[in-house]
Parts: C-alpha cells; sequence; structure tokens
C-alpha cells in the first residue's frame, strides 16, 4: 500500500503507479438501455399508418402506430422511449430504420440514437476529452410485406415530421403516451451503411451475430497529434507548475540526469505535472483497491480528468517541497505515463514491462517525439 508523506505529500513505494498521459484521451463505456428489446418482444404485433389531425403543433402529421398486445405493454415500452425523449429533448433520441429485403419484407429497426445517448450521459465539457465506447442493443422485427401504407409512409415522412405512437389491437392510439420524430431511415438489404446498428441487426436476423450495436472505430491518433495534444494539454491544466518546474534548479538538475538515462524532455516534464498533481490531490491517485488493478486505475483517470476540468491552478498554491520530485519519483511516474500511453495506442492494457522495455516499446511506435 502507498504511504503518504506529509499532509499532502505524494505516494513513494506504491507497487503500480496510476499513470495518465495528457497525449491520450479517456475511453469512456456508454451504456444504453437494455430493457426496451424485451418490452417489445412478442408484445409488438403489427404497425400501422395514419394520419393525425393534430399532434402539438403538427397538424395532418403522418403517424406510425405500433400495434401491442394489450394497453399496459405498450405504455410500458414508450415510458422508456420517453425517458430517452425527455433527457435529450427530441424524439430523435429513439433511432428509426426500415430495411427492405429482395423478398418484399422488411424489418422495422429501433435503438438508442448514438449520438444523443453519448450526450445524455457525458457531460458536454467532457465529449471532447473522451473516446465514448457505445454498447447497447437494438430492436427488429420482420414484417411479410411492403404494403401500400408501408409506401405512402415512405414518401409522407421525406415532407414532414412524424408521430410514433402505441395502440391496441382494438385500434385504440394512445396519442398521450406519443412523440414526433424527424429522423428516419429507409434502405435497401444490400446498401446498408456500415457500422450501423441496422446492418448489425440484419447480421443478427441472418444468425451472424448479436443484437449488440456497434462500438464506431475509434479515430487513429498519429504520435504527432498524440504529441500535440500532450502539448496542449499540459499547458491548459499545468501553467503555474509548469512556470514553477521551468525555474527549479534541483527540478532541472535531475531533468538532466534522466535525460542521460534515454527519457525524453517531455516525459519527466508531464511526470512532474503528475507528481505535482499528487501533492495537490492525492486522493486521486489512491488504488480504489489493494490490487490496484488495471480497472481501479481506469476509475482513477476518469477522477484525474473530472478534476482537472473542475479546477484551475492557482498561482498561490503551494508547490511540492523540494526533494520531493526525486528521481526515482519521476522514473516511476514515466513508467506509469508510458504505459498509460501504449494502453491508449495498442488498444490494450501495457505490460507491467521494465522502464526500459517500456521505452523500447514506445520509440518502436514513435511515441517518444515530442
Amino acid at each position: 500500500m502507498a504511504t503518504i508523506i506529509g499532509k499532502l505529500g505524494i505516494f513513494e513505494g506504491m507497487e503500480r503507479a496510476i499513470g495518465y498521459d495528457y497525449g491520450t484521451k479517456l475511453r469512456m463505456m456508454v451504456v444504453g438501455d437494455m430493457e426496451f428489446p424485451s418490452l417489445l418482444g412478442d408484445n409488438l404485433l403489427a404497425l400501422a399508418y395514419a394520419v393525425e389531425p393534430q399532434f402539438g403543433a403538427l397538424v395532418d402529421a403522418p403517424m406510425l402506430v405500433m400495434v401491442f398486445e394489450g394497453e399496459a405493454a405498450g405504455r410500458e415500452c414508450f415510458r422508456h422511449f420517453e425517458r430517452w425523449c425527455e433527457a435529450s429533448g427530441s424524439g430523435d433520441a429513439v433511432a428509426l430504420g426500415f430495411v427492405e429485403l429482395g423478398s418484399n419484407e422488411y424489418v422495422m429497426c429501433l435503438y438508442p440514437e448514438h449520438e444523443r445517448l453519448v450526450q445524455r450521459i457525458i457531460p458536454e465539457t467532457h465529449r471532447p476529452e473522451v473516446v465514448p465506447l457505445i454498447f447497447t442493443v437494438g430492436y427488429s422485427k420482420t414484417f411479410p410485406r411492403q404494403s401500400g401504407g408501408y409506401d405512402w409512409f415512405k414518401r409522407a415522412v421525406g415532407r414532414s415530421p412524424f408521430i410514433v405512437a402505441p395502440a391496441t389491437p382494438t385500434g385504440f392510439v394512445m396519442t398521450d403516451a406519443a412523440f414526433y420524430k424527424t429522423e428516419i431511415g429507409f434502405y435497401r438489404e444490400d446498401d446498408l451503411p456500415e457500422n450501423s446498428m441496422e446492418l448489425s441487426l440484419i447480421r443478427s436476423r441472418r444468425g451472424e451475430e448479436d443484437v449488440r450495436g456497434p462500438v464506431p472505430p475509434e479515430v487513429e491518433a498519429s504520435p504527432r497529434e498524440v504529441a500535440e495534444r500532450r502539448r496542449s494539454q499540459l499547458s491548459r491544466f499545468f501553467p503555474v507548475t509548469l512556470e514553477r518546474l521551468s525555474f527549479d534548479a534541483a527540478f532541472r538538475q535531475t531533468l538532466e540526469q534522466l535525460a542521460g538515462e534515454g527519457y525524453q524532455e517531455w516525459q519527466v516534464v508531464q511526470a512532474g505535472c503528475n507528481l505535482a498533481l499528487r501533492y495537490y490531490a492525492p486522493n486521486l491517485f489512491l488504488p480504489s483497491n489493494e490490487e490496484a488493478d488495471d480497472s481501479a486505475g481506469e476509475s482513477n483517470r476518469a477522477d484525474i480528468l473530472d478534476y482537472l476540468l473542475r479546477h484551475t491552478e492557482d498561482a498561490m498554491g503551494t508547490f511540492p517541497p523540494a526533494g520531493e520530485m526525486t528521481a526515482s519519483a519521476l522514473r516511476e511516474q514515466i513508467a506509469a505515463d508510458g504505459r498509460d500511453l501504449l494502453s491508449y495506442v495498442a488498444r490494450a492494457d501495457a505490460p507491467d514491462s521494465p522502464p526500459e522495455d517500456l521505452q523500447t516499446e514506445l520509440a518502436g511506435r514513435g511515441l517518444l517525439e515530442a
């Protein structure tokens, strides 16, 4: 376990330090509503198409009617949709797509719209700083033929917002539970967009894979982009610390020593910023459990990001006392930061390798060049 030096000191003796490379982005899991497909299930019997004379500001709007086995089933399902819509401020939080099959059948696909799902879960201040990993499910139902009502609805929604409402087999339409949309997709089976939920659901229908939503591929960052982001983020979050480190004779001497050992100046400076942060806010670097495993580290990185976005460095704040940024402490933090960087680029947990092996791996990927 770590021991804290002084009242707010940095950590020494931790089996595996928590790393944070400022050229990376935090990967954040975004989990959608996993219950709604079971509420549709066999409860959804049919679709009907109609015109609603008045719905809010809409007049004579096309309406997609989802016929449920009973009123309770329809209302329970649409309560889930209502929560999505209210949290997003839009009925388009419920994504809807139709896939036309060569046999004249068609498939309705329903799922949480990914962009609005991310907006509901990740605060606006945090979105530029994270890579959302989306995990969600969708629902699909196949209908035997593309009827005249379907053809009319397809044409009508190309010109107008439309309403989605639950109904019972007796014809009772629950307009009080309805919502309106402006977005919808119509596709042919052989022309589905890659990485779309519609494609995932059609593949599942063929028995090729399950109904889990796609995780959008992460945009690869080049070593140069990582380095530029690191410089920008360090200047943004540590303007006072960077200034103090540049005038700290003891730190400059240690930096020269570590440079002689093969470390890059940016690695030492970044480690110095993280050690300063550990001094200012030590709880951010406490392991979440005794093992201080990789999941704990991920939790710490989320807490660190949240802290950085909510706090501004104080020019009058106390700087870590002389002698705390030792060569040993900096080496340990550089290794932790390097594992964080390698994990981000390699999309896997970096092994707890000796520092020299980690440096070799980073250099082979071009990540040591500032």
